[in-house]
């Protein structure tokens, strides 16, 4: 409880442990035992539940200065040049 009481994730003290012991210790045991024992310390040191949200990726940012592809210049659509 010390660890977790300092903020370490049960997956890092799983990781410390398994270094450390010869007995292995699962994080979801440690979970599970903190979920069933002492359910006030979740919210407190736990920095989340579950799955970690997904923030929409779209861009609201406008371009500055663009120019609509219709008001190009018709000898645009001549293509004289390769790549312009």
């Amino acid at each position: 409880m010390k660890k977790i009481k300092a903020y370490w994730s049960p997956e890092q003290i799983a990781n410390v442990w398994k270094e450390s012991q010869k007995e292995p210790l699962s994080h979801e045991t440690m979970y599970q035992y903190v979920y069933q024992h002492r359910p006030e310390l979740v919210k407190i040191y736990f920095r989340r539940k579950g799955k970690k949200y997904q923030h929409d990726r779209k861009s609201n940012h406008q371009i500055l200065n663009r120019r609509m592809i219709n008001k190009r210049p018709d000898d645009v659509e001549i293509r004289h040049e390769v790549g312009h």
